[in-house]
């Protein structure tokens, strides 16, 4: 997920942590979406990818791939009815969503089951962080299944989360000084405030 941090070897064709042969492990068609997920990876490797129409630093593009992969497994393996719609608005078909082993991280997988989970976060960063809020939203989707990084998220993920964490129909109208805001109020407040902030190109 981070390959501006790899050092090539000698030779591209054999694993640059272990040496092994590239090519004796096993092989399996890849997946449409997964292998434009990489091309699109490759080619703006030190550039602006586009997170929806938003162009964010290489290394905050990969996080959000990265937390969404999380998301990904988190929500396959719950199984529940609400994140089979949510995949099924996006276009993702029920049928690809296979159980993945639990506990190993997405380079400790299998060529398969990385392409499985790879082909979903493609699908869904496709259609832009505004459509991931409104399926999440319409689903009812619990914050739980998306966790972020310890540090350094970038703002759009934090607006991933508020969207997780806001009730469905409820708004905030005015101040209440006798009830403290919630902390998912706070957080919905304070990301408005640096939206306004960085619209005035203040820094």
């Amino acid at each position: 997920m981070q390959p501006e941090l790899l050092r090539a070897g000698a030779s591209l064709s054999d694993c640059y942590r272990c040496g092994a042969a590239l090519s004796d492990g096993a092989r399996c068609d890849a997946a449409e979406a997964a292998l434009a997920f990489q091309i699109y990876v490759d080619e703006n490797i030190g550039r602006w990818p586009l997170y929806g129409s938003s162009p964010l630093d290489f290394r905050d593009w990969l996080t959000v791939a990265r937390t969404l992969v999380s998301f990904a497994q988190a929500a396959v393996r719950r199984h529940s009815a609400a994140a089979e719609r949510f995949f099924e608005s996006l276009g993702i078909p029920l049928e690809s969503l296979q159980p993945i082993p639990l506990g190993l991280p997405l380079e400790y997988l299998s060529p398969a089951e990385r392409s499985v989970l790879l082909s979903i976060v493609w699908v869904i960063m496709s259609a832009g962080p505004q459509r991931f809020i409104e399926a999440a939203r319409h689903e009812s989707l619990p914050a739980s299944t998306l966790h972020l990084p310890t540090s350094g998220s970038p703002p759009v993920l934090l607006d991933l989360v508020a969207a997780l964490q806001s009730p469905r129909h409820h708004l905030v109208s005015g101040v209440d000084r006798e009830h403290p805001s919630s902390p998912a109020q706070t957080l919905r407040m304070w990301l408005r405030l640096k939206r306004k902030v960085r619209r005035r190109g203040i820094r």
